[in-house]
């Protein structure tokens, strides 16, 4: 079911703001966090060791204060780790008003 038949339904007015500015060249323009826990970020940093391995970082950022929620550090970061450490900061700080997103689009993973 759509949000716009459950508003209808429920008879509750539908969110006119939205989160992004679509461009006609396929970009986008991000609109501003109004206030700390609005809205966060998160990114995979890859890069390897001295002697060749990879590794990979997950950075969860809050967008409005540019505070560093969250550094994790592995090997391999699974789907389950990731929404580990999302829960973790949810019940840590609470959830923010826009669900986490992701500062790029996803890159091509390490060979």
């Amino acid at each position: 079911m759509s949000e716009r038949r459950v508003c209808k339904v429920l008879g509750q007015p539908r969110a006119t703001q939205r989160r992004r500015l679509w461009l006609n060249d396929g970009s986008c323009v991000r609109l501003r966090p109004q206030y700390p826990g609005h809205v966060w970020s998160y990114d995979f940093v890859a890069h390897r060791t001295h002697d060749g391995r990879a590794f990979r970082l997950l950075t969860i950022i809050d967008e409005f204060t540019r505070e560093c929620l969250a550094v994790v550090v592995d090997r391999k970061l699974s789907s389950d780790r990731v929404l580990e450490q999302l829960t973790h900061l949810f019940v840590q700080r609470g959830a923010p008003a826009w669900p986490a997103r992701p500062t790029e689009p996803p890159t091509a993973s390490l060979r």
